[in-house]
């Protein structure tokens, strides 16, 4: 959600400081711009999803690990 809110703050700045020069620029001009502009990976869609899982992998270990400390707690 803030990143989110970041991103439209951003936009917002962008527009307001464009708007003489560029009257009708649009989220989606600025989309496309970073797009083009920003540094990117060249990442594949398998390598992607292997980031996800493993962070899925990740997350579901902290969630376990924090059922058992809680259970040891409540049960000692």
């Amino acid at each position: 959600m803030a990143l989110v809110m970041i991103a439209m703050l951003f936009m917002l700045k962008e527009r307001l400081l464009n708007d003489e020069e560029i009257p009708l620029v649009s989220c989606a001009d600025i989309e496309i711009l970073l797009s083009q502009f920003l540094p990117r990976q060249n990442t594949t869609d398998k390598e992607i999803v292997a980031q996800m899982e493993k962070r899925h992998r990740k997350r579901q270990f902290a969630i376990e690990s924090q059922k058992r400390k809680q259970l040891l707690r409540t049960s000692g």
